[in-house]
């Protein structure tokens, strides 16, 4: 029933271009929320008028079209020109249109390009009449704890490119089978990793030493999260798979800039054989790792190895704070409701800023779409439960990523300490002073 009504932006906006006539329902202003108790007036056919500060009214996709042709002598239609087709709007006074029509080959283009600028309208329309597999699973965008409209767009974009271009699957290994030297990727269908982006060579296996420790040498330029597994397999099966992420953040080097490069889902048959694929890609990359330290034998693995220095502490306490523990290995707790509420809302921040089409153009070009190519991650963003995380590997490990890239933001508010300096007072009457007490 929800779909016969124009959208929530939708009704606001024609309320600001006077639209206040009788409808079948109205929204809620404080939540955006249809009204869906809808009881009708048979003797007028009209229930709620006019518009208050506490509701805006929900007229149906006829009334709006309605309002638009006897307020403002606007007519909108897609109809067929020249063996193709066009949506159009025709101001009836004039008998002119309003803008040069562009024109598509099929019906169902032209009737997305009249949502175009409503994305709730048009993910609403692919939901209906799915143009491709992913469109037939899509949810509603009301059911997501993210921007469902731009993951979609992100989506549509990443179906239409050629992928071979943009990403390459393959695996990383030791040079000539020689564990902590160089590691090398190599393109693989059967690889366990997808990649979008590799450095040049002086900055593969870039690190430093200090006391004997390897230092990540690219932290300026990214780091990984990664949401790791203990038990090499469960009985019966069904175990949840190891994730891995990488991204890069603002720098002056060569490279993307706040673009995922590196996006790995998959269970090998052993643990060991996924600490290694992941210690190999933080070593190819030269850039430090933030890992959940609930299951502790991936931080094992890198500090046995000599790698302590490439495991990120936790964000949200001081050094001197740390437990014995968490000094020793890094990692970061992902249990807490604070934590869990940082890690959701750095993944929300990500998506509004650099995923799909920034339609206001708040932070980059409105025509510009995002570079986010690794649809997997996307659809399990699309999925995503806050409540129940632990399905949903590729969110947790790509939270982590924003949240090893952002790190200052996690970090505590230091408190000022107020030193008092009390001098002593003295009373100077008389031959000799006395101290006030």
């Amino acid at each position: 029933m929800e779909k016969e009504f124009v959208s929530y932006e939708m009704s606001l906006a024609l309320k600001e271009l006077g639209f206040d006539e009788p409808c079948f329902t109205y929204y809620y202003n404080v939540t955006g929320k249809l009204r869906t108790n809808i009881s009708i007036d048979i003797d007028n056919g009209w229930t709620y008028f006019p518009n208050k500060k506490s509701i805006t009214l929900a007229p149906t996709f006829s009334q709006a079209f309605r309002f638009f042709r006897e307020k403002y002598k606007l007519e909108g239609a897609i109809y067929r020109l020249n063996f193709k087709w066009a949506s159009q709007v025709f101001n009836i006074e004039t008998s002119t249109y309003c803008f040069v029509p562009e024109l598509f080959i099929t019906y169902e283009e032209a009737e997305v390009d009249s949502l175009k600028n409503d994305p709730d309208a048009l993910n609403e329309f692919y939901r209906q009449f799915p143009r491709t597999e992913s469109h037939a699973f899509r949810d509603e965008s009301k059911q997501s704890l993210f921007n469902l409209t731009k993951i979609y767009q992100q989506i549509d974009y990443n179906d239409s490119l050629i992928k071979d271009r943009f990403l390459t699957r393959g695996s990383f290994s030791w040079k000539d089978g020689v564990k902590d030297t160089q590691v090398i990727f190599s393109p693989n269908q059967k690889g366990r990793f997808l990649i979008s982006w590799t450095p040049n060579k002086q900055l593969q296996n870039n690190y430093n030493t200090r006391n004997g420790l390897k230092i990540p040498g690219n932290e300026h330029i990214g780091a990984f999260g990664c949401d790791s597994y203990d038990i090499s397999g469960t009985v019966g099966g069904g175990a949840s798979n190891g994730a891995l992420h990488g991204l890069t953040k603002f720098h002056m080097d060569e490279g993307p800039i706040n673009e995922f490069f590196l996006e790995y889902v998959a269970r090998p048959q052993t643990a060991e054989m996924f600490f290694e694929d992941v210690l190999m890609a933080c070593v190819f990359y030269g850039m430090p790792i933030l890992i959940e330290n609930n299951k502790p034998r991936l931080l094992y693995h890198f500090k046995n190895r000599g790698y302590r220095k490439y495991s990120i502490n936790r964000t949200d306490k001081p050094y001197n704070k740390l437990s014995v523990t968490e000094k020793e290995l890094g990692g970061m707790p992902n249990s807490s409701e604070d934590i869990k509420q940082a890690h959701a809302a750095a993944i929300e921040s990500y998506i509004e800023k650099h995923v799909g089409f920034d339609m206001q153009g708040t932070y980059r070009d409105p025509d510009e779409i995002g570079s986010m190519y690794f649809t997997m991650t996307l659809e399990d963003w699309a999925r995503f439960n806050i409540n129940n995380r632990t399905k949903f590997d590729a969110s947790i490990s790509s939270g982590l990523a924003i949240m090893a890239c952002q790190k200052t933001l996690y970090q505590p508010l230091k408190k000022k300490s107020k030193i008092k300096l009390n001098f002593a007072k003295y009373d100077n009457n008389g031959s000799y002073s006395q101290i006030l007490r």
